[in-house]
């Protein structure tokens, strides 16, 4: 009977000792897991901080195209402003082109 006794003692440390080796394989399983959330956490930082540099720069070029935009609208004005004066001062000179033409036709 002792010895029956010893053979269930044994069979349940047994199944005691798988029952806790399962449990450290499925603690060492989620630490694995957690460590490779973690590490796609970490990524994930980095990543938004690349895009947030990125975005940065992105809304720097559009404010730098827009004051050139505006640049070159203001010199297309002035060209345009520069070329109705060429014109008014062209006509000005066919005019009294013609005039002194016809004053000297005139003598």
């Amino acid at each position: 009977r002792l010895q029956e006794g010893a053979q269930f003692a044994e069979k349940a440390l047994t199944a005691e000792q798988n029952s806790v080796s399962s449990l450290i394989c499925r603690m060492q399983g989620a630490e694995t897991q957690l460590a490779a959330v973690e590490n796609r956490h970490k990524a994930e930082e980095l990543e938004r901080g690349e895009l947030s540099v990125i975005l940065k720069r992105a809304e720097n070029q559009v404010r730098d195209f827009s004051s050139l935009q505006t640049r070159v609208d203001g010199m297309s004005s002035q060209v345009n402003r520069q070329g109705i004066l060429i014109q008014n001062v062209q006509e000005k000179l066919g005019s009294q082109s013609q005039l002194l033409h016809s004053m000297n036709n005139s003598r």
